[in-house]
């Protein structure tokens, strides 16, 4: 018995070959170039022979007439549009007493076990749909029974590690008891079963009616295709829904609500979102969800970070198939290691961090798009990176891109950018100091002040915090806290207030200028909108929003920013600087003097005819053969600054804005409002 630690592995038991796909490349092969040679069998682990379950079950049938006709089946019977619309009222009706159930705990001061309540409720929307019948009550502890077979002992044993699955000469013995153990336990179901296949056989004979459930649709078909269908497969395929439908749905809520406890943020956010939108109190129908793209992304986060099948159902080749250049042989097990894939760093930023805003951009642009309704991109742009920098420095949501709540910190900080970027008198006739005709420093006072009185706030709480509970946060807020604490000399409360603001003003005025004017630029020239959209779909494919690590993959998006930068300086002139002392400067000398300002005109260079060829015309191919780059170092691209003076912000702006651009324009077809409204008139 050997193992080779690599990434997408064979690994060789006794005379059972098992490769392991823990990458999302090779997992796309497998399940979708490839998805013939690997999908028409399955592996059948021996637990699941008892009472020859898996020669009945959709899960475990190879392709095959049968297998098909029972895919349809569940298909136009259950997960139809027009069967899940017939069963919405059903579904909304057993929330409500989920619900119920909740507030009466609530009320008597109860814990509630989510995970047995979601299961309950599952299985009762489940039975109903397939049998007319509630199979569990959510206020009782009755039908403890079913919940123990159908979850506790059915799932267990499926998933617990099977010797005989890896040495199949163990088979006979059953060393681990799980293949008795599972014949109990189906057996158990299969006689409910065929309890209620009877009742209903009997209730048709009786009474000449039919029921509009599950189990009467497959008892007609049965009826007119016996050879094809028969009882057998009737229960086997229930036994797969009750299980996987009720084992699914309760880790998946479990684990939704473990991280939410565990982030006070996310939880409150997203009862932000669903008071706005839904009310507060009121439950949500299934036609909501649309509406509610942050809670969709805490549903995606958890099913990234917690699978509720670590590895897919096993495949097996039939024959050697090539992989990439490996042969997997005959008879050998396949398993996509799912768990693995959603924790690849290289696909992932921060992939062990649960952090569902991570599609929140692109879920709120997906809201207007299915309304039709025009979207400001500078709003949403300033919003999203409000919201990013408030939770590095804070740990706290500052902005949500989904509401018009914190409006007012919005205006605040661009009214900052606003008056701070203004010509003022004042700077040019200092003798006008004391009468601030313009008015400018008056309202920046004010800006500045409501901005410091939060940054106030939020390091007294944080201070609190510490002394009471002696904890530590991992964010920026935090570590400026301990230097200041060790080196009260140097850094004192108000360099964090400042620094804050310097982080926030431009931080969020400089991304959103350069996105907003790359989308300008961009539908001004259809012709860059399809080149970028085809390397996006070719890369990352079509609709993938991208990670901060695919970014050297887009030569193109990354000349995009480049052109954009060089056109629309987010800051056409460089912060002014002051000399101390008379310097010479090519053959000329700039004068020592306090009023003295040097300003290094960015614009001006970014247009200079004399190096750039057709400065005026937005051309991102100019870069595709050009190694210039922003980071101070080639001086006609300077519009973060260059020297000891340049932008700290600078990674995290040519981390942000790419991601950003890129996600929009891959997941959208973009056009003007004006285009919009004259298709409709």
């Amino acid at each position: 018995m050997y193992y080779t630690p690599t990434h997408d592995t064979p690994i060789l038991l006794d005379s059972s070959t098992i490769v392991i796909i823990s990458s999302s490349t090779i997992a796309k092969q497998v399940l979708k170039i490839q998805d013939q040679a690997f999908s028409t069998y399955r592996f059948i682990p021996n637990a699941i022979q008892a009472h020859n379950y898996c020669k009945f079950s959709v899960a475990f049938l190879p392709v095959c007439p049968q297998w098909r006709t029972l895919k349809l089946i569940l298909n136009k019977n259950i997960f139809s549009s027009n069967s899940l619309d017939a069963n919405q009222h059903l579904r909304s009706q057993k929330v409500k007493e989920l619900i119920d159930y909740c507030t009466k705990c609530s009320q008597q001061g109860k814990a509630v076990d989510i995970g047995q309540v979601a299961f309950k409720t599952s299985l009762i929307f489940l039975s109903n749909t397939l049998f007319s019948k509630d199979l569990a009550d959510p206020f009782s502890d009755s039908k403890v029974e079913l919940k123990e077979v159908v979850l506790k002992n059915i799932i267990d044993e499926m998933g617990n590690p099977n010797l005989v699955d890896f040495f199949p000469i163990l088979e006979k013995i059953d060393l681990q008891g799980t293949r008795h153990r599972t014949t109990i336990h189906i057996g158990k179901l299969f006689k409910l079963f065929d309890g209620l296949i009877n009742e209903q056989l009997e209730e048709k004979r009786r009474f000449q009616s039919e029921k509009s459930d599950v189990l009467n649709v497959f008892l007609d078909i049965c009826e007119e295709n016996p050879e094809d269908i028969n009882h057998n497969y009737i229960k086997s395929v229930f036994l797969d829904l009750l299980v996987v439908g009720t084992d699914t749905t309760t880790k998946t809520l479990e684990w939704i609500m473990a991280e939410i406890l565990k982030q006070p943020e996310i939880m409150k956010k997203v009862q932000t979102e669903l008071e706005e939108i839904i009310g507060k109190g009121k439950s949500i129908e299934e036609v909501d969800v649309s509406r509610l793209p942050y809670l969709q992304c805490i549903i995606k986060e958890t099913l990234r970070l917690h699978p509720f099948a670590p590895f897919l159902v096993p495949c097996k080749v039939e024959q050697d198939v090539e992989l990439c250049g490996y042969i997997v042989p005959k008879g050998s097990q396949v398993l996509v290691n799912v768990w693995e894939i959603c924790r690849d760093s290289t696909f992932w930023e921060d992939p062990l961090v649960f952090k569902p805003e991570v599609k929140e951009l692109i879920a709120y642009c997906e809201k207007y798009s299915q309304q039709g309704e025009a979207l400001d991109v500078g709003h949403v742009a300033f919003k999203t990176n409000l919201s990013l920098l408030s939770n590095t420095f804070f740990s706290k949501d500052f902005a949500d891109p989904f509401s018009d709540s914190k409006v007012e910190l919005k205006d605040v900080i661009w009214g900052v950018m606003s008056e701070v970027g203004k010509p003022n008198l004042v700077d040019f006739f200092p003798i006008l100091e004391k009468n601030d005709f313009q008015g400018i420093r008056c309202c920046t006072t004010i800006y500045f002040g409501k901005l410091f009185e939060l940054f106030d706030e939020l390091i007294n709480e944080r201070l609190e915090e510490k002394r009471m509970f002696c904890n530590e946060r991992s964010d920026v807020l935090e570590a400026f806290l301990n230097f200041s604490e060790e080196n009260p000399q140097e850094i004192n409360h108000n360099h964090i207030k400042s620094m804050f603001l310097d982080l926030f003003g431009v931080g969020t005025d400089t991304t959103t200028s350069t996105f907003e004017w790359a989308m300008t630029e961009i539908f001004k020239q259809p012709e860059v909108m399809k080149k970028i959209q085809v390397e996006l779909a070719e890369i990352i494919g079509k609709g993938k929003p991208i990670e901060e690590a695919d970014i050297s993959r887009l030569p193109y998006l990354q000349c995009i920013i480049k052109e954009t930068l060089r056109m629309h300086s987010p800051v056409p002139f460089l912060v002014p600087r002051k000399v101390e002392q008379d310097v010479q400067l090519c053959d000329y000398i700039i004068p020592k003097g306090s009023q003295l300002q040097v300003l290094v005109n960015v614009w001006a260079i970014g247009r200079d005819c004399t190096f750039w060829k057709d400065p005026l015309v937005f051309k991102p191919e100019r870069f595709l053969s050009s190694n210039l780059n922003m980071r101070g170092q080639d001086f006609e691209l300077i519009s973060f600054g260059a020297g000891q003076r340049i932008c700290p912000g600078l990674p995290l702006a040519l981390r942000m804005v790419p991601v950003m651009l890129g996600s929009l324009l891959n997941s959208f077809n973009w056009k003007l409002e004006a285009q919009t409204l004259s298709q409709k008139n």
